[in-house]
């Protein structure tokens, strides 16, 4: 009944700032569920297959948006939530677009991929939490992300092979188009929340001072080391399982079709105990298991071995 009672009570809500928010990030969600590991591998192919231009390339573009992530603060700070998420929004659909053009000139393009997916990440990412954060009650907050996740996952599961089929028969500048209409059509449903504009106190020397506050250091190692695993999962291992199935991007997307069946139901299971966890110790087992999922990769050699 809480399972049913939950979605009721969100589609009841459609004006609500946490339904418009969710509606808006997992349409944007179709696009990057469809492009997924393919945009890896496709900057790792314009660099002729090289590990380190790759490597370089995902290294700057990270070295970006830390140097700019303070004023970025700022610059939410003066534009609202609201309005940061939208421009956030469509910086994001012009780097995807500049990929098309990285065959003319290669630097060129991966500059302006660059500086179009830096503003993106600061103009979306910090306001959209917040926002999120601002319209979720504690005591149901993981549940109600778990409910409206699963559902869409749901609907996405077939996505990443039709990825796939898109690149066999249009190429990757087919995907880059198709992926950059759903980053667009999130649009719309921002255009109903709310503008809620909050004051960044930090100046930019301050915002990094307070990354190693004796408060904060933790954290900042934490989703250090967290990034350090993303490098691994966003960048190196789509190229090895790529290669690993032979460049057959349909196959590819069907194998990532099957984990998304999983993904729904365990971000409906995990969300709803994550709400009754207060120990956290649903977090040390979920980060045992995770690391030990990491430790079994070491010994994927075949699609076989990937399953």
């Amino acid at each position: 009944m809480d399972f049913i009672n939950s979605i009721k009570s969100l589609i009841s809500k459609q004006e609500n700032n946490f339904f418009l928010l969710f509606l808006s990030y997992e349409t944007r969600n179709i696009g990057s569920n469809m492009l997924g590991m393919f945009s890896t591998f496709f900057v790792y192919l314009q660099f002729g297959k090289s590990l380190k231009m790759t490597l370089a390339y995902f290294l700057i573009s990270s070295i970006a948006m830390v140097l700019i992530l303070p004023l970025g603060g700022k610059m939410v700070s003066l534009l609202g939530l609201k309005r940061s998420i939208i421009i956030g929004s469509i910086f994001l659909s012009l780097s995807n677009i500049s990929f098309i053009f990285w065959e003319q000139n290669l630097y060129l393009w991966m500059f302006v991929n660059i500086v179009f997916l830096t503003l993106s990440r600061i103009l979306f990412r910090i306001p959209f939490r917040i926002d999120l954060a601002l319209n979720t009650t504690n005591e149901n907050r993981g549940f109600e992300i778990g409910i409206i996740r699963s559902i869409l996952s749901l609907l996405n599961i077939f996505l990443p092979f039709v990825g796939g089929l898109i690149i066999n028969f249009f190429g990757f500048t087919g995907l880059f188009i198709v992926t950059t209409f759903f980053y667009l059509l999130s649009l719309f449903p921002l255009i109903k929340i709310l503008n809620v504009k909050l004051y960044y106190s930090y100046s930019y020397i301050g915002t990094f001072i307070q990354c190693f506050s004796k408060e904060r250091v933790k954290d900042f190692f934490i989703h250090f080391l967290e990034g350090c695993e993303t490098v691994f999962s966003l960048i190196i291992w789509p190229i090895i399982i790529v290669l690993i199935f032979n460049k057959n991007f349909t196959i590819l997307g069907g194998f990532t079709s099957l984990t998304l069946i999983a993904t729904f139901f365990i971000n409906l299971i995990i969300g709803k105990l994550s709400d009754q966890d207060k120990d956290h110790n649903l977090l040390k087992t979920g980060s045992f298991l995770y690391g030990f999922g990491w430790l079994l990769k070491l010994f994927a050699i075949s699609n076989v071995n990937v399953f």
